[in-house]
């Protein structure tokens, strides 16, 4: 079937309308949040999964879960945590909710500008966003746009018809699929019912894979705490998420290992189980008796493997504990000062005041207020010097979060050349003075390592 084409600011004018026409339906005070309902829509490989948002009364909107593993993937969000606040890595997924314009991020708000959309702080208005598996969320794509509103208008006509009647994805044996298709505009639509993937057993149980090495740990006393938080780290060229995972200590709160990690779990792990082999603060190997992970993700890919150690290993998010130590440590990274990882950038020193007669405190009480060096052309040469010396220098400083090695050592393996450039490429803009702009030489730092 040939398809109607239509300039892309048309399509974005009427996904916009379509959102708001399907926010006003209201429809999660009719349908519970696993009422879930598949869409087939042209140029999309798989069926994709939908589940109405809004039940819990704080975000309104359509989440549609893509792929050959959509049914999997959507049981497996509505299965979880009630308190998790993470939306999950692995996933790839699409859809909507209505916010206030002034928190729609600026990625999202393309749609909005071609649609030429109310932009008032305070105007609500669809959040159109997708994601793809272990990648940062994004706008949607001009392709994307056109599934989307088809999926909108399909769902529209659908309940206008009375036809839109899903039952829950975890018992239902077929799942009411949406055939959509022709114009986007004004859509053919067809019901059918087919099997519910999300019923389909599985034909492989697969025992978890524990390196050999961590058998051999050391059990230690104490409970640790374990996050992997998404950090607001754009790398240029790379839209794979960041985050930074953190391993620490419940009882003396202390940080045994925090590093950034890109993509999916898998490197989150090695972080993990390089800490169980002595990667860490205290330099000593052993697996505590008892692991909290805070992570959904982190604690699906980790919690098989602990169990067969013995280890007590339970999923909790918003540990207030682990919150706070992770928030100091993102703190020390903005400030420039990451812990183990090297020597603190140059500071600039700051001058006493001149002592006068109307001081009146004896001379040994007397506090000496300071005030700033007045910056010159000539200082703030000198101060981006030393910056720059100090961040070439790092190249060849030990660094604890490198295993004592220098960033050069690490890059002779594949491995190590990915997390020193990971290292680089996320370090925070060291502060200045006001006038003094400093940037950290990425490039040539990676130029000096072959890391470009």
């Amino acid at each position: 079937m040939v398809q109607k084409k239509y300039t892309q600011s048309r399509l974005c004018r009427e996904i916009v309308s379509a959102a708001q026409e399907f926010d006003a339906r209201g429809l999660w005070r009719e349908l519970e949040n696993d009422d879930c309902f598949a869409v087939i829509v042209p140029g999309e490989e798989h069926a994709m999964y939908a589940t109405i948002m809004g039940q819990a009364g704080m975000e309104f909107g359509l989440m549609l879960f893509r792929g050959e593993n959509a049914a999997q993937d959507l049981v497996e969000m509505l299965d979880g945590d009630p308190r998790d606040r993470d939306t999950p890595d692995e996933v790839s997924f699409m859809g909507f909710s209505m916010s206030r314009f002034a928190e729609v991020p600026a990625f999202a708000r393309t749609i909005l500008k071609k649609a030429k959309a109310a932009s008032r702080r305070e105007n609500i208005v669809p959040f159109f966003v997708a994601q793809d598996p272990g990648k940062r969320p994004r706008g949607l794509v001009p392709d994307e746009v056109r599934k989307l509103l088809f999926v909108l208008k399909g769902i529209v006509k659908a309940h206008e018809d009375d036809l839109l009647q899903p039952e829950s994805i975890f018992s239902a044996e077929a799942v009411q699929t949406l055939v959509v298709e022709g114009d986007p505009l004004d859509p053919e639509l067809a019901v059918e019912e087919r099997p519910n993937d999300a019923m389909r057993p599985s034909n492989v149980f697969a025992l978890p894979e524990v390196p050999g090495d961590l058998r051999e740990q050391p059990r230690l006393p104490g409970r640790w705490l374990i996050g992997c938080e998404a950090l607001p780290v754009e790398i240029e060229g790379d839209d794979r998420m960041v985050r930074m995972v953190v391993v620490a200590d419940e009882k003396t709160e202390l940080i045994l290992a925090g590093e950034p990690v890109q993509g999916g779990t898998a490197e989150a792990v090695d972080v993990v189980y390089d800490a169980f082999r002595g990667k860490n603060a205290t330099k000593s190997p052993g697996i505590p008796g008892e692991i909290l992970v805070a992570h959904q993700g982190l604690f699906d890919a980790i919690a098989p493997a602990l169990e067969t150690l013995n280890v007590t290993c339970r999923y909790e998010p918003g540990i207030p504990l682990l919150e706070r130590i992770t928030h100091e440590l993102l703190e020390h990274l903005a400030e420039g000062d990451l812990p183990g990882a090297g020597p603190a950038p140059p500071e600039i020193a700051s001058m006493p005041k001149e002592e006068t007669p109307e001081n009146n405190a004896p001379p040994d009480h007397r506090e000496r207020a300071e005030q700033a060096v007045p910056m010159t052309p000539e200082l703030a040469a000198d101060l981006r010097e030393r910056m720059h010396s100090h961040y070439m220098g790092w190249l060849d400083t030990p660094i604890p979060a490198l295993g004592g090695k220098t960033p050069r050592e690490t890059c002779k393996t594949a491995k190590g050349r990915q997390k020193v450039a990971l290292m680089i490429r996320t370090m925070p803009k060291p502060g200045g003075p006001a006038g003094v702009d400093i940037e950290v030489p990425r490039e040539e730092m990676l130029r000096e390592l072959g890391l470009e």
